[in-house]
């Protein structure tokens, strides 16, 4: 048992490690969340002071931006209310936040079409272009970034 439990757990480093380097793709565990919770959390801190309130956006993005983000600001996964009953557009609208999208999953830098129409008072704020956490040579993050002010 204990030979199969070490076998694993080798098997698991090897494969996160030179994986990226045999396929040439990196994989969630390599994706810079500490990194992009830190510049969107400093971006917000510049424009409006505070701790960031509440992220929304593609899923893994906006999760490791709370994660990572002092206050654990609430997560509104895809600006869905379904997937994320605790929040609402009313209230990303009211407190203000952040969006986040993968600009690579949706071919485009553009802040999406429908979170432009839902949250009119988002503006963009470029691309953030972050290097993969692998020694390998794998294409970097690029997540798009709007801040949505607080308030109406």
């Amino acid at each position: 048992m204990w030979l199969a439990c070490g076998l694993r757990a080798v098997s698991t480093v090897a494969i996160t490690l030179a994986g990226p380097v045999v396929t040439g793709q990196a994989v969630r565990i390599h994706f810079p969340g500490a990194r992009l919770s830190g510049a969107v959390c400093e971006g917000w801190r510049q424009r409006y002071g505070g701790r960031l309130p509440l992220v929304a956006g593609d899923w893994l993005p906006a999760a490791l931006v709370s994660f990572y983000a002092p206050g654990r600001p609430l997560v509104y996964a895809d600006c869905n209310p379904v997937e994320s009953p605790w929040c609402s557009d009313q209230e990303l609208n009211a407190r203000g936040g952040v969006l986040v999208w993968d600009c690579e999953e949706r071919r485009s830098d553009l802040l999406p079409a429908p979170w432009q129409a839902r949250f009119p008072r988002a503006r963009p704020a470029g691309v953030l272009v972050l290097p993969k956490q692998t020694a390998a040579r794998v294409p970097p993050a690029r997540i798009g970034v709007a801040y949505l002010s607080p308030g109406r």
